[in-house]
């Protein structure tokens, strides 16, 4: 076995940057996706319409218990069959290695099926732009699905191979109560979730299918046909995905040019990470390309500037911090109806605040005037909470359907008196 092999995780996280392969899986490196809620959510979502997507196959032979070295083995050995479905099949060629959500073998074609959370409309949403190039909702969808098919025909080179993306269909509906129920999501001994059935799943929760399988294959060809940009060269597919498995093998970092998407980089360390030692990727790539010392990253960075599209051209341009931003770099309009501040306003504010050290909070106080004098009383302050799952709790509802479960209702008078006039808190499991 390859000891650091090329996953499609890995390869996802490569997408974003081909740096961080070099600090994921480091422990002595701040990672804030280790304890992210809200990914977690997302991750449980996931699992839920994985398990739910395996029911329509009561035949497949589940490998997702298996060590990757017993998976491996045992799809080749399942795969002799002349027809097949495999939950978590192994597929390795030299360093690369993928597990299918779904495998079929039907002859000599193997169909993968890609199981994702995400949403899809038949009739309105398409992989492809207007100028035929892949749309960048799904570009990064499709590269998974890419890279495991060039993975599978690389391992199988003289077998068809297809494949899906099963997607949740908005179009379609619950045919029952309870169906989210059915998919409890619990911790193992391991501490790694997974879906455990509260009842049996039976022909009835499963048609109407909230589910869709698209065909993917006309945008894996794209995949295929594109050029990569990598350590200043442009690389076919084969060459791009090779040059990162060397990286992960060597335990090499791949440098990529800083920018915007620095914000958004998982490796960054709070100070309170940072004295207790542990090491910031983010600060690395910095200090590497723009020479900074840690006295440079006290100062606040066009990384922090609000929605200001060219952070990438003032960093390459070495005026990455705020107190460099000029006023010639923003472009200043004024609201038609002379109120409030304008996106450039709001920007060249934030700018100057740091410039003069003026950490004072700013107001409209002529703009929120105006506002509240349009108000009557009574004034009523509603709160509520709702639900958005992936696979509906109730029939007739389609996936990612809105549910409020809670709301609570406060009146203000005119004498400044404020009562509780109501609210509302659902209790009951499948109401």
């Amino acid at each position: 076995m390859i000891s650091r092999p090329l996953t499609k995780s890995l390869f996802q996280l490569a997408l974003s940057c081909p740096t961080k392969l070099y600090y994921e899986g480091k422990t002595e490196y701040a990672n804030a996706a280790l304890d992210d809620p809200f990914l977690a959510s997302l991750a449980e979502g996931g699992f839920q319409v994985g398990a739910l997507a395996k029911c329509h196959f009561p035949e497949g032979i589940d490998l997702e218990d298996l060590s990757t070295q017993e998976a491996l083995e045992k799809t080749q050995e399942l795969l002799k069959r002349e027809s097949v479905v495999i939950f978590e099949a192994a597929f390795q060629h030299g360093p690369l290695l993928v597990r299918t959500d779904i495998l079929e073998k039907d002859g000599q074609r193997l169909t993968i099926n890609e199981v994702k959370a995400k949403s899809f409309r038949r009739d309105t949403e398409c992989f492809f732009n207007r100028s035929g190039s892949l749309t960048s909702g799904w570009r990064d969808y499709i590269m998974d699905i890419a890279f495991q098919k060039y993975v599978v025909s690389r391992a199988f080179p003289d077998i068809a191979i297809e494949t899906n993306l099963t997607l949740c269909d908005k179009d379609d509906f619950s045919p029952m109560d309870g169906l989210h129920q059915l998919f409890r999501v619990v911790k193992d001994a391991a501490d790694h979730r997974r879906v455990r059935l509260t009842a049996e799943v039976t022909s009835a929760h499963l048609h109407p299918s909230i589910l869709a399988a698209i065909r993917a294959d006309e945008a894996c060809d794209r995949i295929f046909a594109d050029a990569y940009e990598l350590e200043g060269k442009m690389l076919d597919f084969p060459q791009y995905v090779d040059r990162l498995a060397k990286a992960l093998q060597n335990d090499e970092k791949v440098v990529s040019p800083i920018g915007k998407k620095c914000a958004a980089c998982e490796f960054r360390a709070t100070q309170e990470q940072l004295a207790a030692r542990m090491k910031c990727g983010l600060r690395e790539c910095w200090s590497a390309q723009l020479g900074w010392t840690e006295a440079d990253f006290l100062d606040p960075t066009v990384l922090e500037l609000w929605n200001f599209r060219r952070k990438d051209e003032l960093i390459a341009a070495g005026r990455a911090k705020l107190k460099d931003v000029r006023l010639s770099d923003i472009n200043i309009t004024v609201n038609p109806d002379g109120r409030g501040l304008s996106t450039g306003q709001r920007q060249w504010l934030q700018v100057e605040k740091v410039q003069n050290g003026d950490n004072e909070p700013w107001v409209d106080l002529a703009g929120l005037k105006a506002e509240m004098q349009t108000l009557r009383f009574p004034l009523h302050f509603i709160d509520f909470e709702t639900s958005q799952a992936a696979i509906p709790f109730l029939q007739g509802h389609h996936p990612y359907e809105g549910i409020a479960f809670q709301f609570s209702h406060h009146i203000v008078e005119k004498d400044g008196s404020v009562r509780h006039a109501g609210e509302y808190l659902n209790t009951t499991p499948g109401s």
